[in-house]
């Protein structure tokens, strides 16, 4: 009967000589990247930005997509009174509204809210 072996405890990678080649250790994605050249690469919405800019958009979109506020409350299922503050800017939608209205009309959605307008 052969007695069984130890357990091997491996240890981690060695890094690459220093010979130029970027190592596994890279934490930009192990391309061989710099943080310069990943920020270019991957470019990250600012949310601060975004948030800013959210409101008046939201207002533009559902004056462009409704016309009227009667219009948006019954086709969006919001009191009147939340259709009147999108319309003049003044609350946000919750997630879901802004879902649906996504969905019912993603040209227009994508068009506002997107930035292009």
């Amino acid at each position: 009967m052969t007695s069984p072996k130890p357990f091997l405890i491996c240890s981690q990678p060695k890094p690459a000589s220093d010979s130029g080649q970027k190592s596994w250790s890279n934490v930009f994605e192990g391309r061989g990247r710099s943080r310069d050249a990943y920020r270019r690469t991957y470019h990250r919405p600012d949310p601060a930005a975004y948030r800013s800019t959210f409101l008046p958009r939201w207002s533009r979109l559902v004056e462009c997509v409704f016309g009227t506020r009667d219009r948006c409350a019954t086709e969006m299922g919001v009191t009147l009174q939340t259709a009147c503050n999108w319309f003049d800017g003044l609350s946000r939608p919750t997630g879901d509204k802004v879902a649906m209205l996504a969905f019912m009309h993603p040209d227009a959605f994508g068009r506002i809210m997107g930035g292009s307008e």
